[in-house]
């Protein structure tokens, strides 16, 4: 399919390009007072549906207390005696994931989930945990890294340190083997590279700082070539189409990757000033050795960027904004794949995220050392597409997976 709309120039509209905010805002609050006749098969997926809506609303900053209150008594509904959510008779790592961050979202203080055991959580973990450090779905269920980033995100939301924890002490290991030889991850070894899998190999391995034990270079590599040429939004798999919702699978592993970039060249800095620091004062220095890229530091501004792209990521960021804000958005609300398809709860979630990772780039980046620094926004069109800043390991607003981790370990 030719889209046509996609192949101007950004000369041609500048300052035309806009988030048609109120009529998708009007499209998740409709699909939140329940599932039509239409969508009952999707029954069991209500907790994916709550996040996917609940997160929409909160990049629009619209996600009210109503609503959050409407959201926390549906938790609790969902809430298995045994541990873990489900709107079934057991948990499922899918479901717990989405609830969890849900909860990450609308609670405000520990009475928001008094009825929540971190404990139980802990031992439905156990229950899903395989040897080779990956986890199941649920009890005899499926077993790839989607599962894995599920239980880890979960865990870490629950107030577990998942660096240190025992459980998790041979994940990063089990990621490493699911990375293919084209650099993205795949579900086994063999398998096809795709971005889905790709995200949840490179958020988990982030969140279990192991990011640095893969082939950094194949991946980055990989993920540069998902960027379409005409549409400018991404693919999923070598040789497919462009959808939008891969703004955020592959949008967020570009996020991911540039945090790791920046840190990186940070703490090489840090380092050889240290060691200069050490020399003797007679000494006339050292020069920078070959391995640290040659910038000048300001703590205002990002300091590792892509000249050739606005931004500090290594794709057009633009070119994403674009085909989102073209292509993605409904006429009567809410986002889709690409044209002429018709816009989903899933597809208004994920584009909207991607929109804002790419309009953050690596966004807040923290150090080691207490030092922050804020990548530059790129914002295409109208200043009023700007979304909320997310977290591109959790996929909500920043802080809200922090609040809620520590608030856990405060029980």
């Amino acid at each position: 399919m030719k889209l046509l709309s996609t192949q101007r120039q950004f000369s041609d509209y500048p300052d035309k390009l806009e988030l048609e905010r109120s009529i998708h805002l009007d499209f998740i609050l409709g699909r939140l007072d329940g599932l039509s006749r239409w969508k009952t098969g999707l029954h069991t997926t209500r907790p994916f549906l709550t996040f996917w809506l609940c997160n929409s609303l909160a990049m629009l900053d619209q996600l009210a207390p109503v609503i959050k209150t409407r959201v926390l008594d549906s938790l609790k509904a969902w809430h298995l005696p045994g541990g873990g959510f489900a709107t079934t008779f057991s948990p499922h790592a899918a479901s717990i994931y989405s609830s969890m961050n849900c909860l990450a979202l609308c609670a405000c203080s520990p009475k928001d989930f008094e009825y929540f055991d971190s404990k139980a959580l802990y031992r439905v973990l156990e229950e899903l945990h395989n040897p080779d450090g990956s986890f199941r779905s649920e009890i005899d269920g499926e077993t790839d890294p989607r599962i894995t980033y599920c239980c880890v995100i979960s865990a870490y939301l629950a107030g577990i340190d998942v660096t240190v924890d025992p459980l998790f002490s041979k994940t990063h290991e089990y990621i490493k083997s699911c990375q293919t030889y084209e650099g993205g991850f795949t579900t086994r070894r063999g398998g096809e590279a795709h971005a889905g899998y790709t995200y949840c190999s490179i958020a988990t391995l982030s969140l279990l700082q192991k990011l640095e034990c893969i082939d950094i270079t194949r991946l980055s590599f990989w993920l540069v070539q998902r960027q379409m040429d005409i549409e400018g939004g991404f693919n999923g798999r070598t040789h497919k189409l462009v959808d939008g919702c891969y703004s955020f699978w592959v949008g967020a592993s570009h996020s991911l990757l540039s945090k790791f970039f920046v840190k990186q060249a940070h703490d090489d800095i840090v380092k050889h000033s240290s060691e200069s620091s050490s020399m003797s004062e007679g000494s006339d220095g050292a020069e920078l050795p070959m391995s640290v890229p040659c910038m000048s530091f300001d703590p205002d501004k990002p300091f590792y960027s892509i000249p050739a792209f606005s931004g500090d990521m290594l794709i057009a960021q633009e070119r994403v904004q674009e085909y989102i804000l073209v292509c993605c958005q409904g006429s009567n609300g809410g986002l889709r794949d690409k044209p002429p398809k018709y816009p989903d709860e899933y597809h208004t979630c994920y584009c909207l995220s991607g929109l804002s990772l790419t309009q953050h780039g690596s966004g807040t980046v923290k150090f080691d050392d207490g030092e922050t620094i804020k990548a530059e926004e790129v914002i295409l069109g109208d200043p009023s597409n700007r979304l909320q800043e997310i977290d591109p390991i959790f996929n909500i607003p920043i802080g809200c997976a922090e609040k809620l981790h520590r608030m856990m370990q405060k029980r």
